[in-house]
């Protein structure tokens, strides 16, 4: 399990949709039925999915939404579906503006959304809002006002490289001034940003030495002072740069490359004061709250309630999705795609499968039955030295940390696992030794080159 690193969608989150066996095919009013007859408090976060862009990066696969003369009408589906799921049930802990490129819309737009929220929600004490924004349009007057005047907490950029022929291999629109402006815009107005530098990518021959191009970015993202670096490898399959490499026959790194990547690029970032908080994420300035809302396993993981074309939520024990953006602009709410209603078994796990994104493991959210279930996995891990016991949690070792998609699969279910393998490509990276293509792709239950 160990001798190779795998690399799992980074959409994928436990338990797995069946796009045909979870289709929405009829009444969908139940979630919202519940909703309003539940007798209690639920810890809440809120999603909204801006699906508009003004560019088709290479290593994206997601569907994105060009007709920016429908963005005013968004808007007000956006508020329309808030409306819908507004309960004095939910404490909402944080907000998150993804994408898409949620700085597209202008910062009127952003404010009608948000309050909105403040409207009809009840949100903590402490409740903070993130925001995802392209190089683009973060530097625009209306979003920086926007940004302070909202008092956002933290905002994720997706720089990706700082190597000229790498962006233009990505086809990233910003260009390397509007990037640099971006940045020092933000740290101007000491606004709280994390950045995305990207490694692991095929090994196309205008890049050179890959790792040193790797480790140049992220001296570049340290040098221009960013709060949080989200270091993570490109998936390159189900976008255009899976075309690119057939065309020139390159391949992703074998794993000895990607783990001397992954080992220099810490060091760079650990020994300049960043904390290795999450699989991917270094971060010197700001607090992770999405990413452990999104995988359990140091606190109780709190619903989702999320809102938007394509968006993947989950609440009071239904996860669903949102059909996709002509659909959605056109439905009567709730308007979903896909519909599932958990188990208690599923609830159970839900808060405890993702813990290896995030290194920990409180006991305090092991219930019984879902201790057994992972027992064998940890105990397996244990005698390997990659999982710590402690009195009151499980960690993962230094060594693991690189490992996390890898625990990350063991962690579920077996059932699940077997979907996973039948409906999903995992990216196997193949050792040095291997004389073909470096990387195998894991899908329907096989190995194959």
């Amino acid at each position: 399990m160990f001798d190779k690193k795998i690399l799992m969608p980074h959409q994928y989150f436990y338990p797995h949709m069946d796009l045909i066996q979870d289709r929405c095919s009829g009444d969908a009013s139940g979630i919202i039925e519940k909703i309003r007859n539940y007798n209690g408090k639920r810890k809440a976060m809120i999603y909204i999915h801006i699906p508009y862009c003004d560019s088709k990066c290479n290593f994206c696969g997601f569907d994105k939404q060009y007709n920016y003369e429908t963005m005013d009408m968004y808007t007000d589906r956006l508020i329309q579906e808030l409306e819908m799921y507004s309960s004095n049930i939910f404490e909402i802990e944080s907000v998150h503006f993804g994408g898409g490129t949620p700085t597209l819309l202008n910062g009127d737009q952003l404010r009608r959304i948000l309050g909105c929220i403040r409207k009809n929600y009840d949100l903590t004490d402490d409740m903070c809002v993130h925001m995802e924004g392209s190089c683009t349009s973060l530097y625009r007057e209306d979003i920086i006002r926007f940004i302070l005047e909202e008092k956002i907490a933290r905002v994720s950029t997706g720089i990706q490289t700082f190597h000229r022929p790498l962006r233009d291999i990505f086809a990233q629109k910003a260009t390397l001034e509007e990037v640099y402006l971006t940045l020092t815009t933000l740290k101007k107005n000491n606004i709280i940003v994390h950045g995305d530098i990207l490694y692991g990518y095929p090994q196309f021959p205008e890049i050179g030495d890959e790792t040193e191009a790797v480790l140049s970015d992220v001296r570049e993202a340290i040098r221009m002072g960013l709060d949080g670096i989200d270091f993570s490898p490109v998936f390159p399959y189900s976008n255009n740069l899976e075309r690119m490499m057939k065309e020139c026959g390159a391949a992703v790194p074998s794993t000895e490359k990607m783990l001397v990547m992954m080992n220099k690029g810490k060091e760079l970032m650990t020994a300049t004061g960043y904390a290795h908080e999450t699989c991917y994420c270094f971060v010197k300035r700001g607090k992770i709250i999405m990413e452990s809302n999104y995988y359990g396993g140091i606190n109780e993981m709190p619903d989702c309630i999320a809102v938007g074309s394509g968006s993947l939520g989950n609440v009071c024990g239904f996860k669903y999705r949102n059909h996709a953006f002509n659909r959605y602009m056109n439905c009567e709410f709730p308007g979903y795609l896909q519909l599932k209603e958990l188990t208690d078994s599923e609830v159970e796990n839900m808060r405890i499968i993702g813990w290896p994104k995030l290194f920990s493991l409180s006991k305090d959210l092991l219930t019984e039955r879902s201790y057994e279930q992972i027992r064998p996995a940890m105990k397996l891990l244990i005698s390997k030295g990659l999982v710590i016991e402690k009195e009151d949690s499980f960690v993962m070792s230094e060594d693991a940390k690189y490992y996390a998609d890898n625990i990350y699969f063991m962690m579920l279910p077996e059932k699940e696992r077997k979907v996973v393998e039948e409906q999903l490509k995992i990216l196997v990276y193949e050792s040095e030794n291997v004389n073909c293509n470096e990387n195998i792709l894991w899908n329907s239950g096989n190995w194959r080159r």
